[in-house]
């Protein structure tokens, strides 16, 4: 590999051998940042936490969240949903996602929809419910993103009226109708309820 210019660059390879399943290689480029004294952003850090989470290396994230305390990003909501990420996909109990979001002083929407994804993977699916009318109380507008995690909690439900409440409100919501996501999300929890 040649020489990696700026920042970006790197950013922009540890995100890539991140979402290629690649972490060591991510990880070594991280190293090799903080070796060179380059500057570390919200961007280089939780792309470290996608490779940690690509990796499913738990210790790791434990380890690498005490680093992000120190250096006082534990409070960005973009490293935030980075946490909430690798503990949700890597076995972690629940808490420590809520323990995480809570400690965010101003969650934005991504966060809010890593926590609703959070608890629809932990199978907690009216907590994922609660958690996406929190997020409309907090003022979040939800996209097709927040619907995709609160419909596929919906379909876990034994009772079928709240998902048909969430499809309502995506209907009149500002999310063009013919989203994919969002009515693949749909068809499978109609489905799953025998209400196709």
């Amino acid at each position: 590999m040649g020489e990696i210019k700026d920042e970006v660059s790197w950013n922009s390879m540890i995100v890539a051998y991140g979402q290629h399943r690649e972490g060591i290689k991510a990880l070594a480029l991280y190293k090799e940042m903080e070796l060179r004294d380059l500057y570390l952003d919200m961007f280089t850090l939780a792309s470290v936490l996608t490779a940690l989470t690509s990796m499913e290396d738990l210790r790791g994230g434990l380890q690498f969240h005490s680093r992000l305390i120190r250096m006082g990003f534990h409070e960005n909501p973009h490293v935030g949903s980075g946490l909430i990420d690798l503990y949700s996909k890597c076995s972690a109990s629940i808490s420590e996602c809520k323990k995480v979001f809570q400690e965010i002083p101003y969650p934005d929407l991504v966060l809010w929809n890593t926590m609703i994804s959070g608890y629809s993977q932990s199978e907690l699916c009216e907590e994922a419910v609660a958690c996406f009318r929190q997020m409309q109380l907090a003022g979040h507008q939800p996209d097709d993103c927040s619907f995709v995690c609160v419909i596929s909690a919906s379909s876990n439900l034994s009772s079928p009226s709240q998902g048909k409440q969430i499809h309502s409100l995506a209907i009149k919501s500002s999310i063009p109708s013919n989203r994919i996501s969002v009515n693949n999300a749909l068809i499978a929890m109609y489905s799953k309820c025998g209400s196709l």
